[in-house]
């Protein structure tokens, strides 16, 4: 029940974002206006937008700094053993 509120939620309040996805991206890559590659990076757009205008700045702060520590753990884990690889 959660999960269905929380998907229609998304989808009413992110439905402008993905109709100018659709129509600056995928609509012209249907009529073979440009390729797959560019359609993506067109699309990308209202999607950056959406959440820029979205997201918190403290919020944004508090995943980049745990991406960057999750990086560097990582590093450090595989540094000290050379012959492992990254999954």
């Amino acid at each position: 029940m959660i999960v269905s509120l929380a998907l229609f939620l998304t989808a009413f309040v992110m439905g402008p974002a993905f109709q100018r996805a659709y129509d600056v991206g995928i609509r012209p890559m249907i009529a073979n206006e440009f390729t797959a590659e560019q359609a993506f990076e067109r699309s990308a757009g209202p999607f950056k937008e959406f959440m820029l205008k979205n997201v918190r700045e403290k919020d944004l702060k508090l995943f980049n700094d745990y991406r960057r520590k999750r990086c560097r753990h990582r590093r450090s884990r595989f540094a000290a053993h050379p012959h492992s690889r990254p999954s």
